[in-house]
């Protein structure tokens, strides 16, 4: 009895019950769209948005779908058709599509107002769409993101997301994980949360269709698809094997199946952040080790990735987290450590072929910490160690035989639009374009003018915001251009650190991934000229060294107070430009 009266006295409780009560009165308030349904050679089957089906070149299909606005005072609702709309109805009513730039943009759409609705439709609470649609090849559907405005959703979206906040404080106070990580996680999964309610899963992604595909066939018919199959599908089953209980489970929280696998990027790139975090606590200490912190919170790569469906968001935290297991086994020479990260350095090779790279690290750190100085010790070593040792060898025997069986890296280069090559001379791959990298704030993987010609200024605007122009306002384009400034200065004080490294196991595995990473992708531009593959996305765990390089470079010893403010303020300025440019988008 005193247990269960002990239960009602934690703050935990309330907050739980509370934040049920908010989310629900959210549910019951939001607009929503309902009873979509799918017409296409004389058959008709409910479905949810978004849609994304396999159609011949030149069908055309119809979509019907209620709209409620629930309590929003303003509301836009915007559609992406694939490929473009034909005719549109509101309750009936005619509307000519081509009033609406973008009605045959399959990335980009078009957007209807509750201005608009009222216009064809009159003032109501509910509408009907009536779509004609016509696929002008490959796969076809209609995708749809709404955005609402009214202040009682407002307030009570900041409520939930106070009261998710603390509780997720509270509950890792109580496993004593550190108070001021916990906060710079939380701001950092605020900034997350904003922009995945706003990124639809076609938005700013990659292949995103073929890795949907992918996780269908896997989940439907039970099987793993030949390398042909889909555009996708050379790549490793892991992360379509392990996407089935999202896509199965969409449904129980009224989520299209796209939406359910963002949610699956989503909680990936939350324990990216995390251990993240926890590998740079290991790695810099003091007042270092915030500015690292901000760094890797705020990166906009990272937070651009969090809503991504794609199997990178596995190999990303597979291999944050296998680098976390190492730097703890060589703090606490823990041999379960050992284990965690030769299964951790696997899922990231299963997830992605970059996960070689993981391994190769885990080899590293077998050789330069592991024979030294515990297999040529005195000590007594643990079992749980020589398992480890024994596992990562079965590893690079099973992983070296499936290499050399299948030595081709990337499945669908012939099929590559030759639009995208690239040169790969050494003009290409040793030039910076500095004045191409100051005056473009973005780049473009299909732009000679956008300097994707040269490896290293398409490396270091993927960095930032990959392929994709953001935010083409004047107030985009200022904060892309100061971020990238700031990028600069932040890789200035990384070379100082480097000059001023002290050497140890840790640092050579810092460098050794910095090495290994980049030398990959570049091999990936010089095997395959083409610009994706010159894309920053493939090695973003790179970032965990290099930020711990250039904050090294700020604090480095015997350096002057004058560099040491500029480097604090730069690395401010880079992180809050960052989230601003995150937040307006």
């Amino acid at each position: 009895m005193k247990r269960i009266l002990k239960i009602f006295r934690q703050p935990e409780l309330y907050i739980v019950l509370l934040l049920a009560f908010v989310l629900v009165v959210l549910k019951v308030s939001a607009p929503v769209i309902k009873n979509v349904t799918l017409e296409r050679r004389s058959e008709t089957k409910e479905v949810v948005l978004p849609i994304l089906e396999r159609m011949g070149q030149g069908e055309v299909f119809s979509v019907k779908f209620g709209l409620n606005t629930g309590w929003s005072k303003e509301l836009s609702l915007k559609l992406v058709p694939d490929d473009c709309v034909l005719d549109m109805a509101i309750n009936g009513k005619s509307v000519d599509p081509k009033r609406f730039p973008g009605y045959c943009d399959w990335a980009s759409g078009f957007t209807l107002t509750k201005q608009d609705f009222e216009k064809y439709a009159g003032l109501q609470n509910e509408y009907k769409f009536d779509l004609k649609i016509r696929n002008n090849g490959g796969a076809a559907g209609l995708s749809a993101l709404m955005k609402a405005d009214s202040f009682s959703s407002r307030a009570l979206s900041i409520v939930a997301a106070l009261l998710f906040g603390l509780l997720v404080f509270l509950i890792g106070s109580r496993f004593r994980l550190h108070k001021g990580i916990l906060l710079i996680f939380l701001l950092g999964l605020a900034l997350r949360g904003a922009y995945f309610q706003e990124t639809s899963y076609s938005q700013r992604a990659y292949d995103v269709d073929g890795h949907i595909e992918y996780v269908g066939i896997v989940a439907d018919e039970h099987r793993i698809p030949d390398n042909k199959e889909c555009w996708t599908c050379y790549h490793p089953p892991l992360y379509y094997l392990s996407a089935i209980p999202f896509w199965e489970a969409s449904f129980l929280f009224d989520y299209s199946k796209p939406r359910a696998l963002q949610w699956y990027s989503f909680i990936m790139s939350a324990l990216a952040l995390i251990f993240g975090l926890y590998c740079l606590r290991m790695l810099l200490t003091g007042g270092g080790f915030w500015l690292a912190a901000l760094l890797w919170t705020f990166w906009p790569s990272l937070v651009m990735m969090s809503p991504r469906v794609t199997n990178e968001a596995m190999f990303c935290m597979a291999h944050v987290i296998c680098f976390w297991a190492i730097l703890r086994y060589m703090a606490t020479r823990n041999g379960a450590y050992v284990i965690l990260s030769v299964a951790l350095a696997a899922m990231a090779y299963w997830a992605k072929s970059t996960g070689i790279i993981t391994i190769a690290t885990l080899g590293l750190m077998f050789l330069v910490y592991f024979v030294p100085s515990r297999l040529l010790s005195f000590e007594r070593k643990k079992k749980t160690e020589y398992i480890g040792l024994v596992l990562f060898l079965a590893l690079c025997g099973t992983v070296g035989g499936l290499v050399l069986f299948n030595p081709d890296i990337v499945g669908n280069s012939k099929n590559l639009n030759s639009a995208l090559i690239v040169g790969a001379q050494p003009g290409n791959m040793l030039y910076f374009d500095l004045e191409n990298f100051l005056t473009h704030p973005y780049t473009s993987a299909w732009d000679d003018n956008m300097g994707r010609q040269y490896f290293l200024n398409y490396l270091a605007k993927t960095s930032l915001f990959g392929e994709f122009q953001l935010l083409k306002t004047t107030a985009g384009n200022w904060l892309a251009t100061i971020i990238s400034i700031s990028l600069l200065g932040l890789v200035g004080f990384a070379l100082v650190g480097l000059w001023r490294i002290r050497w140890n196991a840790k640092t050579i595995l810092c460098l050794a991934q910095v090495v290994m990473f980049v030398a990959a992708v570049a091999a990936l531009r010089l095997k395959y000229p083409y610009s994706c593959s010159n894309d920053f996305r493939f090695i973003l765990p790179v970032l965990i060294p290099c930020i711990c390089l250039s904050v090294e470079g700020i604090f480095a010893e015997n350096g002057s107070a004058r560099r040491r403010v500029t480097g604090v303020f730069l690395a401010l300025i880079f992180s809050g430009c960052s989230a601003a440019l995150m937040l307006l988008l």
